[in-house]
């Protein structure tokens, strides 16, 4: 077990959540797209398919609360809810499911007709599983009944959806290192908006270079909308990086419900001893943006490198190119007069006839150079690029 330290450092954030649901007895919002019986859209029109006499005895449709207010549900639970309907009429009454608003809202009764007796009453469950976190969440269902004064039931539900937590920043949490003699760091937030306080107990990584703090939110700090409890969290990856782009994960183990754990992906780029510049180069990502190419005609870009020098001079030789397409030409320049540093020229070609395809993203194409260095053995280089 790693003890948890307080961190004393302070992380801005900011975080808005928004999603609005709305719903009138006119019109039904859209929602997550028809099923039989499902979800309809505001423009929709449908008929009470009952039959409704016209002389009496008649019966007497009472539902005792059409609207119910669960509060706030987390993300990918399963809401219920039991409406209860009165026949105070005369004659048995019958109720036949309608439309939807939202295949996540379903009342639990038959597609078939149901009777109720004069005096007796029906349970109606409904349940709700939302999809998507919503501030305002309001979902109805329509019920038919052969009540000539009622003839149509409105069950409503509505409250709020919201994740247990929210990470900030979103995604990858980029770890930032500028030289050999810094340490790598990393910052960032974990916030509940459902509950009031929660504890940080333990963590795992997947380096045992990475250490991390934590610091409980107090109230008077925490005025994040909507946020009632959560930890700023600072953490570094010290020892020797590997050159280029590197991926760690953090997880944190917490007493949240059913001890859940949160994994945060760490990602970022080191460049050693060599510096990169060029055109359509981009420095924190490593990568050369060649963008949409010409299969016939194919592409080259040039660089310029330097590498602080270090003893002997740096040797330096393409050991792999995916995809083997792909060429790199390394040019020492001998005229480049610095006791700091070596400069070479960089050449990326993509021939003309090279086949056609994409990468980009995680599937960018990449060059990998091996040198002499010990701290430094390998150099890799990505592109992204579309050869049409």
């Amino acid at each position: 077990m790693k003890p948890v330290p307080l961190l004393v450092a302070l992380v801005s954030v900011g975080i808005a959540l928004s999603a609005v649901s709305w719903v009138s007895r006119s019109g039904i919002a859209t929602g997550e797209g028809s099923t039989d019986g499902g979800a309809h859209s505001p423009t929709e029109k449908s008929q009470n398919p009952l039959t409704i006499s016209k002389t009496g005895p008649y019966p007497k449709a009472v539902l005792e609360n059409g609207m119910h207010e669960f509060g706030s549900i987390e993300l990918g639970q399963t809401g219920r809810h039991v409406f209860v309907v009165h026949n105070e009429g005369d004659a048995p009454l019958v109720l036949k499911k309608g439309l939807v608003q939202c295949k996540c809202t379903v009342p639990e009764i038959s597609d078939e007709p149901v009777t109720v007796a004069p005096g007796e009453t029906l349970e109606i469950p409904m349940t709700w599983k939302p999809a998507d976190p919503m501030e305002e969440f309001h979902q109805m269902a329509q019920i038919w009944t052969n009540d000539p004064e009622n003839q149509e039931l409105e069950l409503h539900v509505k409250g709020a959806v919201e994740r247990l937590f929210y990470l900030l920043p979103k995604g990858e949490w980029q770890v930032n290192r500028a030289s050999d003699d810094e340490a790598s760091q990393f910052g960032g937030v974990l916030m509940s908006p459902l509950l009031d306080e929660f504890e940080i107990v333990d963590y795992t990584s997947s380096t045992d270079a990475l250490t991390v703090e934590f610091e409980p939110f107090s109230k008077a700090d925490l005025k994040v909308d909507k946020m009632k409890s959560g930890y700023r969290i600072r953490g570094s990856i010290t020892g020797e990086t590997p050159v280029g782009k590197f991926r760690e994960t953090l997880t944190l183990v917490t007493n949240m419900a059913e001890g859940r754990k949160v994994t945060i992906s760490l990602a970022g780029i080191f460049p050693g001893p060599f510096s990169i510049l060029g055109k359509d180069w981009i420095g924190s990502l490593m990568q050369l943006k060649l963008g949409d190419v010409k299969a016939s005609e194919g592409r080259t870009a040039k660089l310029v490198m330097f590498v602080t020098r270090e003893g002997e001079p740096i040797q330096l030789e393409v050991k792999e190119t995916n995809p083997p397409f792909l060429k790199l030409d390394i040019e020492r320049d001998e005229t480049f007069n610095v006791p700091s540093r070596e400069k070479f020229l960089l050449t990326v070609t993509v021939p003309p006839g090279s086949p056609q395809g994409s990468w980009n993203g995680d599937d960018a194409a990449t060059i990998i150079v091996g040198t002499n260095r010990e701290n430094a053995p390998e150099l890799e280089l990505g592109v992204e690029m579309v050869v049409k």
